[in-house]
């Protein structure tokens, strides 16, 4: 009984899912695994994490190439800034901070495991200490897949402290699940996602096809000619180079080389970008934006006819006899009294509030509520009273 109590209480799960996320947040301020027995060949002051994160050295040729090119191609003759082969850049750009030290990364991941993994061992106090009966609670699969994920995700991080140590390449992906898995709004947003796929793969597929099309006659228009060896070689190259074309990343460069040879070039990739990027992309945004909308109205209709399934349950529940079609006001006064005592996630109602929420509910004034009255009690049970 004190473990469901505990458990149910509101500040206790905000507090676990606040360590949750602090533990995704924490990634970004720990030094990086890779850095705990980095040695540099040559320069012996570059060593481990402190070393990376201050080491200090001369630009790379390929910067000071393409520096050099910017101010031979100036074209208001002005001198471009240019780093010289003197000059120190950070090998690692973080402004040479540090915010933590490996240590201090392991014992605050330790806490915040251990806050979250004392939650978890209430939830099984509160069914009776059973592993069984904890992840077949609620007896939904949803629930016992997000348990088995917090689970195995704790698990895997404090095995990993005494096992490999700081060195664990899964450890960030483990964090992330346990933050999802308290948070039931991104879980929401991943059933979404998973249900509107079938309806995005069709629209892919059709993307597929006339892109492959297009493959085919890229890499027979263009053979032999430099373009063809460069963008069309085959099939496959000649699919990911209209790929790239569609998410603009090299258009119009793919189209010039042929284009300077002949205007004509340009009805192919023209027409190709004109069906592809403005129509199908298109397409795809509207079958997300459609599907989205859908299932949020799935959604919100689901939940108001879950609502009203439970409170018929609960009316039937607290009428004293079958054949009643009312429940008088002791019995309304009963359950505040368990829902102050079972539930301490709900503010406490007072006596006082409880009368007017009574009053409230009964509409007709007749000391008793109807099934039809107790249909708002939801809503009455929002009401804030100062």
């Amino acid at each position: 009984i004190f473990s469901r109590k505990i458990v149910s209480t509101l500040w206790l799960r905000k507090f676990v899912k606040l360590a949750s996320w602090a533990l995704v947040f924490l990634s970004f301020i720990e030094p990086p695994a890779w850095c705990k027995d980095f040695s540099h060949p040559t320069d012996m002051s570059i060593v481990g994490c402190q070393g990376v994160m201050n080491a200090k050295g001369p630009p790379p040729e390929s910067y000071l190439a393409t520096r050099s090119l910017l101010a031979s191609t100036n074209d208001n003759n002005q001198e471009t800034p240019m780093l010289g082969t003197d000059e120190m850049v950070d090998y690692y750009p973080n402004t040479g901070v540090l915010y933590i030290t490996r240590e201090q990364g392991n014992y605050i991941e330790c806490g915040l495991v251990g806050v979250i993994l004392l939650y978890v061992l209430l939830g099984i106090m509160r069914d009776g200490c059973s592993l069984s009966l904890y992840f077949s609670h609620k007896g939904t699969h949803h629930n016992r897949v997000l348990r088995f994920i917090r689970c195995a995700s704790i698990l895997a991080l404090l095995v990993g402290h005494l096992v490999l140590d700081y060195k664990r390449p899964f450890r960030h992906l483990f964090r992330i699940l346990l933050a999802i898995s308290f948070t039931s709004g991104v879980q929401r947003e991943f059933r979404n996602v998973a249900r509107m796929m079938p309806e995005i793969l069709r629209t892919l597929l059709l993307l597929l096809i006339f892109t492959f099309f297009y493959a085919w006659i890229g890499v027979m228009a263009f053979f032999g000619a430099s373009e063809g060896i460069t963008y069309f070689p085959n099939l496959m190259e000649g699919c990911w180079t209209l790929w790239n074309c569609v998410t603009t990343a090299n258009y119009p460069g793919a189209m010039m080389p042929g284009y300077n040879m002949t205007r004509w070039v340009s009805l192919y990739f023209v027409s190709f970008m004109i069906f592809a990027y403005f129509f199908i992309m298109n397409v795809i945004l509207a079958a997300v934006v459609n599907n989205y909308d859908q299932l949020q109205e799935e959604y919100v209709e689901q939940k108001v006819r879950k609502t009203n399934q439970n409170l018929k349950q609960a009316f039937e529940l607290l009428k004293k006899h079958p054949k009643d079609e009312r429940i008088d006001r002791e019995t309304f006064m009963t359950l505040l009294v368990v829902l102050n005592e079972d539930f301490p996630q709900l503010s406490e109602i007072q006596e006082d509030e409880a009368k007017i929420l009574f009053g409230l509910l009964d509409k007709d004034g007749t000391e008793t509520i109807t099934e039809e009255e107790f249909m708002e009690f939801c809503n009455v049970m929002l009401l804030e009273f100062e």
